[in-house]
């Protein structure tokens, strides 16, 4: 399918037509048709050809070019440029108009058809590129000049023999002119001018060419516009015309023989060089040339045919046949000056008679009368005279019949040049207009296949009498505006034109020359373009010179094109050339925005240790030799330079000539210890260096992808042990910035912002995109800063500017890394994108980095690295420790809080220690944190219960919370006693999702420091007598109730109050939780211990703000295992949501339902009696409680 579509490409559309775009393309055919009638008919005028010829070059042409071409828009038909072209082509071989002329238009659309159709199948269609710009513009410019002045004999209705050069025919045209004007011929002509304009003026969409043609065609036939008749040459009364007249038509006679002997000429030398025959190149008497006709041959005795063919090869006959043209010019020339009056004789006849010579009373209508002389003999029965303006006239009726061309070999030799010009013109043209369609209708284009279409369009045409066709910009614009969609509005046309000569050619008849010259000349001002020339001047010199001598070329020698557009393209390959073997060499330095721009031009620094020349052209035969001059030039100016880098961007090709140069010169400067770069190659030039394995003489290392990549890498080592402030590469290599702690609390340029450095942390930010090139220089400044600081323990790589890196910087980011671990260095990175990351670990490269080693922050790597940077000494002042996560030793304050010891001068506990943990990520690595619990167990020894206050703790990642299980399973196994308290509730779920609780234990969590510290007690305290602890206030107490003055049930301890004997009043001051029960059960053990007489226990529960489930659970066991020691155990005042928990846990099944008391009065009022039964107890000073309640 893809093969029938390449050669049959109507294929591709055809199948998508549907009923609208069939209406569409229909509207757009008929409408292009009202335009390709009357210009295509103007155009063989142009041409030299009967205007008829147009029609047929209308028929097949535009049908053939559409289907097998690759524009669905394109109109091909009759144009200028091709018409004037053909005729300026055909003129030197047979007369215009004549049949010779037209056989020889139809060979020459045959070879012009030929050339592009071989160009399309051979996929050479880039072969038209040889035409450049400036010299078809100046081409172009030129050739509307000439097509418009060659239009101006039919415009004002003059006749006069064409001059050798085109600015002779109009020097004589003007001078007729000025002798004598057809004045019907000129209002013919500024009558169509007038409606064109006007019309284009009002709609541009009205067929503006059409209305013309009908207005004027309609006034010539009824107004007698074409006045002609043939009369008898002695009606004639002029001797001397008549004298003219046999003169003309013997020079015509003289004419026709040559041509033909020419013919013959050439039959007889192409018969003497297939023999062989060896000519005669001697000098012989000169010898009339009728001499050399066959029958004049052999009457001579026979004069050898190849003395003929001699003289055909000599040119001889060609020279006698420019004479013959000549004469026969001169002769139709001077007959067509005469003008005659019809006047009657007395004997009633009509005799044409010179102006000056009508008889006195002799009457006149005072028509001008001219004799109408073409290229073949004056019948002298039938001299035809004109009285009027010339018309298209007879029209054959009917299609053009099929002809095979006369195919003449050579003729065909000598059309052959004219025919490439005319089919590179040509197609340029069409090209042209079908790529500014194609931008607008989005169509993709195939310019071989244009070639094909525009080819079988001029091979199909000439076998049907077309000359030679091309694309009209005009037409093409017209079908696009009128809806066009595929190529079947061409092929409408085509059936227009079919209609046209089938039924209408009759009323073609009267149509004006003159008209037709209007038409031409309005076409061709559309081929002006002085802005052309403008813009050519403007973008080079040397293409505005090319633009302006194809153009004074071009009309200098008129009619002879082909060597106006020779000279353009000529001198457009010397300046090729030139600029070949000269091409632009410059030094290379950055401008402030870092591009790489000529020093000299721009007026730019230059640096003293590097040179980078760039070259724009091939390297090859031609230019070597110029650039190692220029190279060695530059090199011999710099006395200190290091490393030259050779910029190649510009480098288009290299051939072995400039490969060798290419050798010779790294290898003399490099034994001049000036190293040697490249970079900014295409593709295919290091495909040619590493073929010849120069790409290995140079060194892998030391080709770069870009100009900047090569400045980064050979920076460091060219400006090693020396110092260039002023270097204009500074700005080129990557940007390194020293960071610290700026007051606002993010990492800044120290240096900007004059912040301290941390002395043993160095913090550098990266930036640029790293690559094979700047990363050495990435290097060699990380080197240099470890050489100065060589106290420095951690590098932190801040690499968020970093958007880009190659495989080869990701290799040597790694290398770096392990070099500084080698030296005993930490090395972390901050901020690393996931496209750096995926490259990383292309390389192979991240796992080398480690990446435990990759932080999300900057802050976060900070906080990972201080501790281990900071180990067994001590930074006061330093600037990064507010990044760092810290252990904060907290104590209680007289005002009831936990506050920095430190800070506050607090007394610290011996045994328990509450450790706050500080810092915006303490948990960005699990290391710092546990050095940093490692370096205060340096300064507390011994102490090994630990509260972990988390309640400064920021938001948590699923990163920190591995960091967090391994800090405390690592200070578990270093026999640290934690218990964990006062995390926030998003840190808590982030432990709890991650499997970090359960792994650490669930009871190892406390809700507040006070919790935690009450787990911790009995076990730190046990067997100690360290009276008072700190942070003893802290815990919940048990505290033994009785009667004080007031009549309230106050700490009898603490104001020394008398108790009951046998009733023991619990209060427990405090939260009652998880953590707490076992102080409750404790403390009321001890308490009933003391007082072994107690029997009844009543716990006063209306302070127990809240309690937790596992709380309500164990107090339920702790109330049961009281009652198994023979105590009646109650309960009073517990708030409804405490006392639904309790009973939802069993208490009423541990206590009883007349266990539970609303309030303290009431359980006392009912306790104490049974209380003291059989008790000896005077007076117990609980029974004013239950008086003063009563």
């Amino acid at each position: 399918m893809r093969l029938a579509k390449r050669l049959l490409p109507f294929l591709e559309w055809l199948p998508h037509v549907t009923r609208a775009s069939l209406r569409a393309d229909l509207i757009a055919g008929i409408t292009v048709a009202l335009v390709l009638v009357p210009q295509s008919m103007a155009y063989a005028q142009l041409a030299g050809l009967p205007a008829y010829y147009g029609l047929y070059a209308a028929l097949l042409p535009p049908m053939i070019a559409n289907l097998f071409g690759s524009s669905r828009q394109l109109a091909t038909g009759p144009v200028a440029v091709v018409s004037l072209m053909t005729a300026t082509a055909l003129e030197p071989l047979a007369t215009a108009g004549s049949e010779s002329f037209i056989a020889y238009a139809l060979v020459l659309a045959f070879l012009v058809g030929a050339f592009q159709f071989a160009l399309g199948m051979l996929r050479l269609g880039l072969v038209v590129n040889f035409l450049s710009h400036p010299v078809v513009n100046g081409f172009t410019n030129a050739a509307a000049l000439i097509i418009a002045t060659s239009q101006l004999d039919k415009i004002f209705g003059v006749t006069v023999e064409k001059g050798e050069h085109q600015y002779e025919t109009v020097m004589a045209v003007v001078a007729a002119a000025l002798r004598w004007t057809h004045l019907p011929t000129l209002g013919m002509a500024v009558l169509a001018f007038a409606i064109m304009v006007g019309l284009r003026r009002v709609n541009p969409r009205l067929p503006n060419v059409l209305v013309a043609v009908l207005v004027t065609t309609v006034m010539s036939a009824l107004f007698h516009f074409d006045r002609r008749q043939t009369v008898p040459l002695e009606r004639i009364a002029s001797p001397t015309f008549r004298e003219a007249v046999v003169r003309f038509n013997a020079a015509v006679a003289r004419l026709s023989e040559l041509e033909a002997l020419r013919t013959e000429g050439h039959r007889a030398l192409a018969a003497a060089e297939e023999s062989a025959t060896a000519f005669c190149q001697r000098c012989h008497p000169p010898r009339d040339v009728v001499a050399f006709r066959g029958e004049a041959r052999v009457a001579a005795g026979g004069i050898p045919e190849r003395a003929l063919a001699l003289h055909q090869m000599a040119g001889l006959l060609d020279h006698h046949l420019e004479e013959a043209r000549g004469e026969v010019g001169r002769w139709r020339q001077e007959l067509v000056s005469y003008v005659f009056l019809q006047v009657r004789q007395a004997d009633g006849t009509m005799v044409f008679v010179p102006p000056d010579a009508v008889p006195a009373g002799a009457a006149s209508d005072g028509t001008k009368w001219r004799p109408k002389v073409g290229a073949k003999p004056l019948e002298l029965s039938a001299i035809p005279l004109s009285g009027g303006g010339a018309v298209v006239g007879t029209i054959p009726k009917g299609l053009p019949s099929p002809k095979v061309p006369r195919f003449d070999l050579r003729v065909m030799g000598k059309l052959l040049p004219s025919a490439m010009i005319i089919a590179l013109l040509g197609f340029m043209e069409a090209i042209s207009i079908a790529k500014a369609m194609a931008a607008k209708t989005r169509q993709r284009l195939d310019p071989n296949q244009e070639l094909i279409g525009q080819g079988l369009a001029n091979l199909v045409g000439c076998f049907f009498q077309s000359y030679a066709v091309s694309g009209s910009f005009s037409r093409s614009a017209v079908n696009l505006q009128a809806g066009g969609q595929t190529g079947l509005a061409n092929v409408f046309s085509s059936f227009v034109v079919v209609v046209v000569l089938l039924f209408l050619s009759p009323t073609l008849f009267h149509l004006p020359q003159a008209v037709l010259a209007a038409i031409i000349m309005m076409a061709v001002v559309g081929l002006l373009n002085v802005s052309g020339f403008v813009h050519a001047w403007r973008t080079s010199r040397f293409d505005g010179v090319v633009s302006v001598v194809t153009f004074a070329g071009t009309l200098a020698l008129a009619p002879h094109l082909e060597w106006g557009i020779l000279a353009g393209v000529l001198l457009s390959l010397g300046g090729y050339l030139l600029r070949s073997m000269h091409p632009h060499v410059a030094r290379l330095a950055p401008t402030p925005d870092g591009a790489l721009m000529d020093a000299a031009r721009h007026n730019l620094g230059t640096c003293r240790y590097i040179a980078v020349v760039g070259f724009d052209g091939p390297l090859n035969f031609a230019s070597t030799s110029y650039l190692e001059d220029e190279i060695l030039a530059r090199v011999a100016e710099q006395p200190e330079l290091r490393h030259l880098l050779i910029s190649g961007q510009g480098i288009t090709e290299i051939d072995a000539s400039g490969e060798e140069t290419l050798r010779h010169l790294v290898d003399r400067l490099r034994a001049s210890r000036i190293d040697v770069s490249v970079a900014g190659l295409s593709d295919a030039v290091l495909d040619v260096l590493r073929r010849s394995h120069l790409l290995d003489r140079i060194g892998h290392d030391n080709v770069y992808l870009t100009e900047t990549r090569a400045i980064a890498a050979i920076f460091a080592a060219a400006h090693r042990d020396v110092v260039e402030p002023a270097c204009p590469f500074l700005g080129v290599v990557p940007r390194l910035v020293e960071l610290s702690l700026h007051p606002d609390g993010s990492l800044r340029d120290a240096g900007r912002h004059r912040l301290p450095l941390c002395g043993y942390i160095t913090a550098l930010r990266i930036d640029s995109p790293l690559n094979r090139g700047n990363v050495r220089y990435v290097e060699e400044w990380i080197r240099e800063r470890l050489a100065d600081r060589r106290e420095l323990r951690a590098v932190l790589l801040v690499m968020h500017p970093v958007t880009a890196i190659d495989t080869d910087a990701a290799t040597r980011l790694a290398l770096l890394a392990r070099e500084l671990r080698e030296r005993g260095l930490l090395v972390g990175f901050s901020g690393v994108g996931e496209e750096i990351l995926d490259v990383l670990e292309g390389a192979g490269a991240l796992e080398a980095i480690g990446r435990e080693t990759i932080y999300p922050t900057q802050a976060a790597a900070v906080a990972a690295l201080w501790a281990a940077a900071h180990r067994g000494v001590e930074e006061p002042g330093c600037p990064l420790a507010a990044l760092a996560p810290h252990l904060t030793e907290l104590s209680l304050h007289p005002e009831g809080t936990l506050r920095d010891a430190a800070v506050h001068g607090l007394r610290l506990c011996g045994r328990v220690a509450v450790l706050r943990i500080d810092g915006p990520l303490p948990f960005a690595n699990g290391v710092a944190m546990a050095l940093e619990l490692e370096r205060w167990s340096a300064r507390r020894p011994g102490i090994r219960h630990v509260v972990l206050a988390g309640s400064a703790v920021g938001r948590m990642e699923a990163r920190d919370a591995g960091n967090f299980l391994e800090f405390v399973l690592g200070a578990r196994s270093r026999g640290f006693r934690l218990a964990l308290a006062g995390f926030p509730d998003q840190a808590l779920e982030l432990l709890g999702r991650s499997g970090v609780v359960d792994a650490i234990g669930v009871e190892d969590f406390f809700p507040s420091e006070a919790a935690a510290l009450a787990s911790l007690w009995n076990e730190a305290h046990a067997g100690m007598g360290e009276t008072p602890c700190p942070l003893e206030p802290l815990l919940p107490r048990l505290r033994e109730l009785s009667l004080h003055p007031d009549g309230s049930l106050r700490d009898a301890e603490r104001y020394g109050l008398a108790r009951c004997r046998y009733v023991a009043v619990l209060r427990f001051d405090g939260p009652l939780d998880f953590s707490t029960i076992g102080l409750l059960e404790r403390g009321a053990v001890a308490i009933l211990e003391r007082r072994p007489q107690v029997r009844h226990v009543l716990i006063a529960g209306h302070t127990l703000g809240r309690i937790d489930a596992i709380a309500a659970e164990e107090l339920v066991g702790v109330l049961e295992r009281l009652r198994g020691r023979g105590l009646k155990v109650c309960v009073s005042g517990l708030k409804d949501e405490v006392l639904e928990l309790l009973i939802r846990s069993g208490v009423r099944r541990a206590l009883g339902e007349t266990c539970i008391f609303p309030t303290q009065a009431k359980a006392l009022e009912a306790i104490l009696p049974e209380a003291h039964r059989g008790g000896d107890e005077a007076h117990c000073p609980l029974v004013e409680v239950v008086f003063e309640s009563a």
